[in-house]
């Protein structure tokens, strides 16, 4: 199940007894502030979450999937997350779960 901004707004209100409005402007003000640095150049580390950076990708050149010919892609910068230890446990949790070998 995919879950959208205002989805998890509505669990984060259900769970903590806020209002929906409340729990919008929470999402809001994290992914903002995580955005904001970022376009800072910062990097932004959520212990057991998470690490947000900012990776600064070369020119390089790569085939037109029309054409075949060779294209140039302009040097750029790209956003990239490593997941955090807690992370990683729980989505190693549901892979054992989903092939039967945790009880």
């Amino acid at each position: 199940m995919d879950i959208n901004r205002k989805q998890l707004a509505r669990q984060m209100a259900a769970e903590r007894g806020w209002t929906i409005s409340a729990a919008l402007q929470a999402v809001d003000d994290v992914t903002n502030t995580i955005l904001d640095n970022l376009a800072a150049g910062n990097t932004v580390s959520i212990y057991g979450f998470g690490c947000f950076d900012v990776l600064a990708r070369k020119e390089h050149v790569v085939p037109d999937r029309l054409t075949g010919e060779m294209k140039p892609v302009p040097a750029h910068w790209i956003p990239r997350f490593y997941p955090g230890e807690r992370m990683r446990r729980i989505v190693k949790k549901l892979e054992l779960e989903e092939t039967g070998e945790v009880d």
